[in-house]
């Protein structure tokens, strides 16, 4: 990591804190990124008497963004915040996965059930819904909108960050939560590509008088996927096609490139294509990872899709990140600045794994959704018709059964 330099701060303006042992609570922790994973750390940091300060480059939360498919691991989480109860009342709990061909015809169907008697619902929520959630349970000044962190220092016993408006200020562990194309990430380690796995899509909201069931449906085609996804009198979709990594993408011409991709899609597809919102209304959606060897250098660690973001192909990005939030959470409690470095390194020895399994299954589905051959198309949904349930509820409860 290069060292910036700070001769503007050698004036007297900025007064290192005194070098002393600091336990737990007294760490000071900056958290870059006021999203999912950024809002879940600061709160349970927060609820064990930490005094956390997040940065968020926005200047306001937006009544934007996608659905959320948050898995009981992630949820769980939110019990403990005290937030389950309003969750699910705004939540939407799927009861089923359908997965269907192009011409729109049911490939199969998978029940959520089993495993929500054993390990609570997969629920659905739009992102602003869950922000606004997790907001609510921050103290509202550990918030700062509009800021970011321009430049950052290594010292023996913290980091200095530089914000954007020209103040600094030292902390004793600095946490990059902002996101896949994180600024943080780029200071520490430099360009990291991103795993691009073939695809670009978008997301988009349908008529809010059209009440979906609560069930998951996709329809995977040759090269191409539409998924409609259930919220409370609302309805998200998300369309994607194989395409060269950085396509084109104008967007006076999304409606029509999304209307010519699934024009022969059967199903309900006819009447998502005939209720498109704007173009500019189409958002555009990340069909890309990221592989890092490390998730921490010095005092700075990443956390959640900063660190490790998957293919949307699993729909398990959110609650990846809430767990890793909790996991840092759980070791910075035990710590003190003197041992930080090996509860960071804690932190990452528990979550590598995990992660790294659940990468390595979305972009083996990322294949099978986006296969381009009409050969393995045809094999893919014949298998798809004879798959029983058991294989899928089997991943899938190894997963939830983990501990993490």
């Amino acid at each position: 990591m290069s060292e910036p330099r700070f001769e503007f701060l050698m004036d007297g303006e900025f007064q290192p804190h005194r070098r002393r042992v600091r336990y737990g609570p007294e760490l000071r922790v900056l958290i870059v990124g006021g999203g999912v994973a950024g809002l879940t750390l600061a709160a349970l940091l927060e609820q064990r008497g930490f005094a956390p300060v997040v940065v968020e480059k926005s200047t306001e939360y937006a009544d934007a963004g996608y659905v959320i498919g948050l898995w009981p691991a992630g949820s769980r989480i939110l019990k403990g915040l005290g937030l389950f109860p309003r969750f699910s009342a705004i939540g939407v709990q799927c009861s089923h996965y359908i997965v269907a061909n192009a011409a729109g015809d049911t490939l199969n169907s998978f029940s959520f059930e089993p495993l929500g008697r054993r390990y609570g619902p997969l629920v659905d929520i739009g992102r602003f819904q869950l922000i606004d959630l997790l907001h609510s349970a921050i103290e509202p000044h550990r918030i700062r909108f509009g800021v970011t962190v321009r430049e950052i220092a290594e010292r023996p016993d913290g980091v200095i960050a530089v914000f954007d408006d020209g103040t600094a200020e030292e902390y004793d562990i600095l946490v990059a939560c902002d996101g896949i194309h994180s600024s943080i990430r780029q200071l520490v380690f430099g360009d990291i590509p991103l795993e691009y796995n073939g695809a670009a899509g978008w997301v988009f909201w349908l008529p809010p008088d059209f009440v979906p069931p609560p069930e998951i449906m996709e329809y995977w085609g040759t090269g191409k996927f539409l998924g409609m996804y259930p919220m409370r009198n609302r309805f998200c979709a998300v369309a994607a096609v194989h395409a060269a990594p950085n396509a084109a993408d104008p967007v006076e011409t999304r409606c029509e490139r999304l209307r010519s991709a699934f024009g022969r899609f059967g199903g309900i597809v006819p009447w998502v294509l005939g209720e498109l919102p704007a173009p500019e209304l189409l958002r555009p959606v990340d069909f890309s990872g990221v592989h890092l060897e490390r998730w921490m250098e010095g005092h700075v660690v990443l956390v959640g899709d900063a660190a490790h973001a998957i293919v949307p192909t699993t729909g398990m990005g959110a609650s990846l990140a809430m767990e890793s939030a909790a996991v840092l959470a759980e070791e910075l409690c035990r710590t003190d600045s003197k041992f930080l470095m090996q509860s960071l390194r804690h932190y990452e020895a528990r979550r590598r794994g995990r992660v790294d399994r659940i990468q390595a299954m979305s972009r083996r589905l990322g294949r099978l959704m986006f296969a381009d051959n009409g050969l393995v198309t045809r094999l893919r949904d014949n298998a798809l018709r004879i798959l029983a349930d058991e294989p899928i509820v089997h991943t899938v409860d190894d997963m939830l059964a983990e501990r993490i």
